[in-house]
């Protein structure tokens, strides 16, 4: 990431990221976990929680970091929603009945609990089993590995 150069504007100066230059040669130096590059302290976001007082990406290096992240995110779920399309479908199905009073969310069918809709066949999307998290999970493991 050496090519790559983060300016910052201190005092009407441009400063360039891992040169040594007015006001910044004297700022202690930190390491990149990313770039690998020793740079000044104002290239670093301020972080409370590491022993260091800045966070372990120079500002560069973050904010590639965070826009891979978004893409990745974007993608993820672009292809979740394709995979489970039908499911999702049924879902919002199942908000609009109880929205408009078509359906009536019940406790749990087991302990009684605050329960979510759970679908043993998602070709009928009103046919729904009342359970609390916990046993919605345990139904869905029992379906799977049987």
């Amino acid at each position: 990431m050496s090519n790559l150069v983060f300016e910052q504007m201190n005092n009407g100066q441009v400063l360039t990221g891992g040169s040594v230059c007015g006001i910044m040669a004297n700022m202690k130096k930190y390491l990149c976990s990313i770039c690998k590059e020793y740079l000044p302290q104002g290239m670093f976001y301020p972080d409370r929680s590491r022993s260091t007082g800045v966070s372990s990406r120079c500002i560069a290096c973050k904010i590639l970091w965070e826009k891979s992240r978004i893409r990745n995110r974007k993608a993820y779920f672009k292809q979740y929603r394709q995979d489970n399309a039908v499911q999702i479908k049924v879902k919002w199905k199942v908000a609009y009945a109880i929205k408009t009073g078509k359906l009536k969310k019940q406790n749990c069918e087991v302990c009684g609990n605050n329960a979510e809709s759970h679908h043993e066949d998602y070709s009928k999307p009103l046919e729904v089993r009342w359970l609390c998290h916990k046993h919605h999970m345990e139904r869905h493991r029992k379906l799977t590995f049987g």
